[in-house]
């Protein structure tokens, strides 16, 4: 005899409609997760074919869509009550900055390999060590090169300027926008990029930029959110009020002896 809990009889032979649905359920989920997978499947790889045909212009789209998105993230967050209508553009502005960061970046990271080798070789001094070091420490000059150098240098050419100059900011203000601006994009581009960096420029230079896409558009929103202030132009003002000041205490300065020795 079986337990009366281990069978149930049906009538007539007839399942009941809960256990007839349940796989009827199911199976629209499996095939849409199938079907998800299957799409990501096809958009990484035709994303890898654009690489390989198209190389800049593919990450110069690439860079270009990063920075709308980024953008549009940011005056979402920054958008005030008064303000319910969104910029297009200013999101044009920075995908026209995306459009040269993608292939700026892109070169970077085409060239940081045999520049990190040579400068763990040095580094290490010439001797053999484990993988696992050599790997750290060209992981560290990497990071490094990227946050002291490459950053400074890119983001004082590009990420501040040309949005700047795109807006309406006069170019004598360009200076200024940069030493205001320079200091917290740095700061963040260390919180944002130092533990991405550290999966980044342990993979294959041709999976970097797909990988990086990710993180990207968190950053381009910071980006844009710092990039896009407005600067109080007081502190330029007074200093150009002083040199106005100086100089004319200088020609009052050389005119007199020569109005005291007319006198005379």
């Amino acid at each position: 005899m079986f337990p009366a809990t281990s069978f149930t009889p049906t009538r007539n032979g007839v399942i009941p409609a809960t256990h007839q649905q349940r796989p009827q359920q199911e199976k629209p989920k499996v095939l849409q997760m199938a079907l998800d997978a299957s799409l990501l499947t096809d958009l990484s790889t035709a994303y890898s074919m654009l690489l390989q045909d198209h190389y800049y212009p593919t990450q110069s789209l690439t860079g270009g869509i990063c920075s709308f998105m980024g953008d549009a993230v940011a005056q979402t967050v920054d958008r005030n009550d008064n303000e319910d209508s969104y910029d297009s553009k200013r999101g044009a502005v920075y995908f026209c900055k995306g459009l040269g960061g993608g292939i700026l970046w892109s070169c970077w990271f085409e060239s940081v390999d045999p520049i990190a080798n040579q400068l763990t070789s040095a580094l290490l001094l010439g001797q053999s060590s484990s993988p696992s070091v050599e790997q750290a420490t060209r992981t560290a000059v990497c990071i490094l090169l990227e946050q002291f150098f490459v950053s400074p240098l890119f983001f004082s050419i590009w990420d501040i300027p040309l949005p700047a100059l795109l807006q309406g900011s006069p170019p004598y203000q360009m200076p200024a926008q940069i030493q205001e601006k320079l200091p917290p994009l740095l700061v963040a581009n260390a919180k944002v990029w130092t533990p991405v960096n550290l999966i980044t420029y342990n993979i294959p230079p041709e999976y970097r930029v797909l990988f990086s896409s990710s993180a990207d558009i968190f950053w381009q929103a910071i980006n844009a959110a710092i990039t896009s202030r407005e600067i109080q132009m007081t502190d330029v003002a007074t200093a150009g009020m002083a040199t106005t000041q100086l100089q004319s205490e200088l020609v009052k300065s050389n005119t007199a002896p020569a109005e005291s020795s007319s006198v005379r």
